[in-house]
């Protein structure tokens, strides 16, 4: 390994090209989905994307959740620019883009780790869920990573023009900076008698002007928690440190939590046994680990975390440290205990094959892009957790916001197929006024949804009978602008179900909306459909979650 190691610490080109396509492939495969079905997630549909669009380059310092996440709005500013119809495809082929950038940085930068390409392929090869992986919105999160880097610089690494300009765009893009900002000052400190202690001072007062901006913006997001001192004590070192080899392959148990201490007992052993002299930068590196785990539960309790089930981004950074620390005990090592630090690393490694990869659901978002152009106003789905019954919404405004035609290019609007419908709501009592614009003229379903729903005014209908194998169909005459309560179960796939508008096939998909578990209203008017029209919803599907329900207003002659 140390022959290996030694011909890629120094690589020439043809190393550098077979260690980057080695590298650039493995961060690709980790989140395959992220290319294969783009979406848009989270707060990068509800935050980023409209402030971008509202605010142009001034929603590039627009706080998301209390801190500014620069690298992420570039990337998301910069896709825009590609078409919006297109946007989850190319930010998401950006944040590779990005993130590699970030791998090879851990690489090639004159640090004081050791064994870089293997602390770069220990990046990637983390035994978490890779939820950091291959989206706009968390590449703030390998942002955070440059700095690190700049903590662990070369003291006679010189590259000033390179330092700052990691350090501007890692400072504004991740909060790490608050808590690493006493660092660079130690670094000025420490270094003050070397060569380029001038560049120290330089960094040192940038990052506490850095770290300043992002502090203001950090005490302006009110937080309520409150730090429960038993479970960080309980749950903690075994989560953070015994469970950088003990596989996520369960949930949390007994038996998994006494591994997780055994583990990290061992590991301390090792490295303690290896490290008998501890440099001033792996003392750094421990600092630094501490600060990652410390941020991590006090950002959300350890009792709940776990590397692949809840919060597995919460694991990237104190996962990430164990390798380099283990790598650099390697370079510690004598002969005969040098088979250690390899066998941690090894051991972790393996179990990221437990957690490779992150599947999700497609959410039509060109589909939508187009439709919306057909309603005054139109909410984006957003995915939330790959899952379609658990989709965010996103308000986007025609014309005000988008320039739709623009966007779309030179494609013939009146023969465009989009959805007959938005979701307008899930109040019960926006459909109650509705009398006379929808009518059931057909129906085989004699259940309602699975809680049984009982409204005034409103006739409830569904195929949950008596299990989700229930199926059937219901067929309602509506006139434009016509409402309807619509719901579904927890269903994991497309084409169990249909919504049509009889007679006009060619100009609307059949796809059932997303993310309805609770009531919510769909509203039947685009500006393609006619002045009336019928509505045939079907149940096709015998799986788990695969049952609807719809909910039409009483006529009060039908009371």
């Amino acid at each position: 390994m140390k022959m290996l190691a030694e011909r890629f610490e120094k690589p020439n080109r043809f190393a550098l090209l077979t260690g980057g396509a080695v590298l650039l492939l493995l961060l690709f495969l980790r989140r395959a989905d992220a290319l294969l079905y783009p979406s848009v997630w989270c707060e990068d549909g509800t935050q980023v994307l409209p402030s971008l669009i509202l605010d142009g380059m001034a929603g590039l310092f627009t706080p998301v959740n209390g801190y500014m996440i620069l690298s992420s709005k570039i990337i998301s500013g910069l896709a825009l620019l590609f078409g919006i119809q297109f946007y989850p495809l190319i930010s998401s082929l950006f944040a590779l883009i990005f993130s590699f950038g970030c791998v090879m940085a851990v690489w090639l930068c004159p640090t004081n780790l050791k064994y870089k390409f293997f602390c770069a392929l220990g990046c990637i090869l983390i035994p978490t869920d890779p939820e950091c992986f291959g989206t706009p919105l968390y590449s703030f999160w390998w942002s955070g990573l440059l700095l690190i880097l700049l903590v662990l610089w070369n003291a006679d690494g010189d590259r000033l023009w390179l330092r700052v300009s990691l350090l501007l765009l890692a400072g504004f893009s991740s909060p790490l900076i608050v808590g690493l900002a006493p660092f660079f000052v130690a670094r000025a400190i420490f270094l003050r008698y070397s060569k380029n202690y001038k560049q120290e001072i330089i960094i040192g007062v940038a990052a506490m002007g850095i770290a300043a901006i992002q502090f203001w913006f950090i005490i302006q997001q009110k937080s309520g928690g409150v730090l429960d001192i038993n479970m960080i004590i309980q749950n903690t070192i075994p989560k953070f440190l015994g469970g950088f080899v003990v596989w996520p392959i369960f949930k949390d148990s007994a038996i998994y939590t006494s591994l997780q201490w055994i583990a990290s007992i061992l590991l301390v052993a090792i490295f303690v046994k290896i490290n008998k002299k501890w440099s001033i930068w792996i003392l750094a590196l421990i600092l630094v680990y501490g600060l990652m785990v410390a941020l991590s539960v006090a950002r959300v309790s350890p009792q709940i975390l776990h590397p692949v089930l809840a919060g597995p981004r919460y694991f990237f950074y104190p996962f990430i440290i164990l390798f380099w620390l283990f790598l650099y005990s390697y370079h510690k090592s004598n002969s005969w205990n040098r088979l250690l630090p390899v066998l941690v690393c090894c051991i972790a490694a393996l179990g990221s094959l437990f957690s490779w990869d992150r599947h999700h659901a497609d959410i039509h978002w060109q589909k939508h892009i187009e439709t919306a152009q057909f309603f005054e106003t139109y909410p984006m789905p957003v995915t939330f957790d790959g899952k379609l019954h658990t989709n965010w919404r996103s308000e986007i405004y025609q014309g005000s916001a988008i320039p739709w035609k623009k966007q779309l290019g030179n494609k013939n609007l009146s023969q465009l197929k989009t959805f007959p419908f938005k979701r307008a709501g899930s109040s019960v009592l926006e459909i109650k006024n509705d009398a006379g614009y929808s009518k059931i003229i057909s129906n085989t379903i004699s259940g309602a949804d699975f809680e049984k729903s009982k409204f005034d005014s409103v006739m409830v209908l569904g195929t949950f009978v008596k299990s989700d194998q229930d199926t059937g169909n219901i067929e309602v005459k509506m006139k434009k602008g016509g409402r309807l309560l619509f719901r579904t179960g927890p269903f994991q796939k497309d084409n169990w179900a249909k919504i049509e508008v009889l007679g006009q096939e060619a100009l609307f998909y059949n796809l059932i909306p997303t993310g309805c578990l609770d009531w919510t209203v769909l509203e039947f008017s685009n500006k393609n459909l006619p002045p009336e029209f019928i509505v045939r919803l079907s149940d096709n599907g015998t799986e788990f979650g695969e049952w609807l329900a719809v909910g039409t207003p009483i006529e009060k002659n039908e009371k």
